[in-house]
C-alpha cells in the first residue's frame, strides 16, 4: 500500500477479479494546530508521491516516497498546480482533515449540474471534501456520484458488464489495446483544476478484460474523499505554511 501522509493505514490485499474495497473513512492526514488566521509555527510542507498501488498492478513489491520539506523536483514541475486549503473557523473537522474546495467536476469536456451546496462543508462536519491518501478509492456524495455514474454510462462506447460486485459502471474492453474513455476533471473554487489519466479512474481487472469505474458514492449525510487510486503516480504536497495543495503528474518510480 503506498504511503501516505495520515494518522493509519488499511493494509493491501492481492488483486482479484472482485475487489474488496474498505468503506469511506475519515483518515487523513492531522493537520498542525495553528491559531485561527495563523500559519502553523515552524510548518514544513510535505509530500507524497504514490506507485500505482497493489489493486492496479498486483505487485508486492510496490513502494512510495514520502517527503519532508522542500523538493526541487516538485517545485520546479512545469505542470505543477496548487489550491488552496478551504478555511472554516466555526467548523473544527478543518483543522484535523484537508478540506479542499471542489467547484465543479468534468467529464468528457462536460461540466455536471451539481448543485453547488453538494460541496459545502457543513457546521456539523458534514459535506465538504476532503484528499486522504489512506482511502482506496474515490467516494463522491450523492447526488454527485449519481452524475458521475450516469454520465459515464451516457458516454462509454464499450459494452457494459451488468451486475458486477461493487463497482459500477463496467465494461468488457476484451482484446482492446489502446482503451479510450472520456476525460475526468476536478474544477476548484479557486480555478485550479486536476485532471487524471484513464488509470487513476478506471481500474481493469485481468485476465478478465474488465474495466470498472473506480470511484464510489456515500450518503449525502458524509463527506467526498478523493482517494490514493486517483492520486497515483501523482506528486502530490501538503503546504501547511501557505496552507495549499500542490499536484504535478509525476513517474513516482523515479522520484
Amino acid at each position: 500500500m503506498p504511503l501516505g501522509l495520515r494518522r493509519a493505514s488499511t493494509s493491501a490485499r492481492p488483486a482479484s477479479s472482485t475487489p474488496r474495497l474498505p468503506p469511506p473513512t475519515r483518515t487523513c492526514p492531522a493537520r498542525p494546530p495553528a491559531a485561527p488566521h495563523a500559519s502553523p509555527p515552524h510548518a514544513t510542507p510535505r509530500s507524497a508521491c504514490a506507485d500505482p498501488p497493489l489493486l492496479a498492478t498486483g505487485d508486492l513489491t510496490v513502494s512510495s516516497k514520502l517527503i519532508f520539506g522542500e523538493d526541487d523536483s516538485l517545485s520546479s514541475h512545469p505542470n505543477l498546480n496548487y489550491t488552496s486549503f478551504a478555511a472554516g473557523k466555526e467548523n473544527s473537522s478543518v483543522d484535523t482533515f484537508y478540506y479542499v474546495r471542489v467547484k465543479e467536476i468534468r467529464i468528457g469536456g462536460e461540466a455536471l449540474s451539481i448543485p453547488e451546496e453538494t460541496w459545502t462543508l457543513n457546521g456539523d462536519g458534514t459535506g465538504g471534501t476532503i484528499i486522504d491518501s489512506g482511502t482506496t478509492l474515490s467516494y463522491f456524495i450523492d447526488p454527485a456520484y449519481d452524475l458521475i455514474r450516469q454520465t459515464f454510462i451516457g458516454k462509454v462506447k464499450y459494452p457494459m458488464v451488468a451486475d458486477f460486485p461493487v463497482l459500477s459502471p463496467c465494461y468488457n474492453v476484451t482484446g482492446v489495446d489502446n482503451v479510450e474513455m472520456p476525460g475526468f476533471g476536478i474544477v476548484f473554487g479557486d480555478g485550479a483544476r486536476w485532471d487524471f489519466p484513464v488509470e487513476n479512474y478506471f481500474i481493469r481487472l485481468e485476465p478478465e478484460g474488465i474495466m470498472c469505474l473506480a470511484i464510489l458514492g456515500t450518503p449525502r449525510s458524509s463527506l467526498s474523499i478523493i482517494g490514493n487510486y486517483q492520486q497515483q503516480n501523482f506528486h502530490v504536497v501538503y503546504d501547511t505554511e501557505k496552507s495549499r495543495l500542490g499536484f504535478a503528474p509525476m513517474r513516482c518510480a523515479d522520484v
